[in-house]
């Protein structure tokens, strides 16, 4: 790792790992570098970290730098939380998809997606902490950037994770090498090999965004915002991806063969099964995303929703 951390993924493209990673796309002219950063962190330390890591990059390169952009992936706040703070400081714009802009201006939505209705605080403080943002740029698949060196950045909607996940692109001058920062459209396995039941609102969508990722010609690098790059086998990463979000659907018509169930009854089954044993916050997130799985699995017909002397029970068809 390099004095200033950034890690470059190809000349011109980096990334700083952390919690949540974040990319750096450089655009390099005559006068200055200009810089597209890729999501900022859950808060103004980490807001105020990104800064002082660009300042001893490009001051061991005797350069000057300006942020042009920061364009997050989407509007949850471990990817948005340091834009305030880096916005004051550079004075950059903010670039988000259509349904996440709308979504970043309101950031208690967060919390009440994952609880419904008025959350604890404990919710609250852990899914809503960022400030209201205002995007100064609304990106849709359409945009392009062509930079100095001849490479490009473009855009792909890849949603699933939230409601509009977007996928930015680098192609290098020659066409021949793509870095994709995937935001939480895509991870890597556990360190501990565990199945994890990642957080997803649309698991359909989420699919087809991964089947996406695989048509992207002369993909080089995956960088998903949380875990190691992927360079190798990307679309063996993809297919696992896929499979794991093949194993939470099964768990969950599995857990229905005994008879209907609750949707607590069946968090337990599945979490049991596979041997998470979540706090408040890990429940909380890990039944959002069973509720979401019940609604597809509902939608396609393959489980029956009842009403049981007051209580709502799920089926196998």
């Amino acid at each position: 790792m390099s004095d200033s951390d950034l890690i470059q993924l190809i000349p011109g493209v980096f990334y700083i790992p952390g919690i949540t990673n974040v990319g750096v796309i450089c655009d390099n002219t005559n006068f200055f570098t200009q810089v597209y950063l890729i999501d900022t962190g859950s808060n103004r330390t980490q807001a105020k970290s990104i800064l002082q890591k660009l300042d001893a990059h490009f001051s061991n390169l005797n350069k000057k730098y300006q942020i042009k952009a920061i364009i997050n992936t989407h509007s949850h706040s471990d990817h948005c939380g340091g834009n305030t703070e880096i916005q004051k400081n550079t004075n950059c714009q903010i670039w988000l998809s259509p349904k996440e802009a709308s979504l970043a201006e309101l950031p208690d939505i967060q919390s009440k997606i994952i609880w419904g209705g008025n959350p604890p605080f404990e919710i609250l403080n852990f899914f809503s902490a960022n400030d209201s943002v205002h995007a100064d740029k609304v990106i849709t698949e359409q945009d392009s950037i062509d930079l100095t060196d001849g490479g490009q950045i473009s855009f792909i909607y890849l949603p699933g994770h939230s409601f509009n996940d977007l996928g930015i692109i680098y192609t290098n001058a020659e066409g021949n090498k793509k870095v994709l920062f995937s935001g939480d459209s895509q991870f890597t396995p556990a360190a501990n090999g565990k199945h994890l039941i990642y957080f997803m609102m649309q698991p359909q969508d989420f699919v087809e965004s991964l089947n996406k990722i695989k048509t992207i010609p002369n993909l080089s690098i995956c960088v998903p915002s949380h875990g190691s790059i992927v360079s190798e086998d990307i679309p063996g990463n993809i297919d696992f991806c896929i499979k794991s979000v093949g194993k939470t659907k099964n768990d969950i018509l599995d857990s229905l063969k005994n008879g209907p169930l609750t949707t607590e009854q069946i968090l337990k089954a599945v979490t049991e099964k596979n041997n998470i044993y979540a706090n408040f916050i890990l429940l909380s997130i890990i039944k959002c995303t069973i509720e979401s799985f019940l609604g597809d699995l509902k939608n396609q017909k393959l489980i029956s929703l009842q009403i049981t002397e007051n209580e709502l029970l799920w089926s196998l068809n």
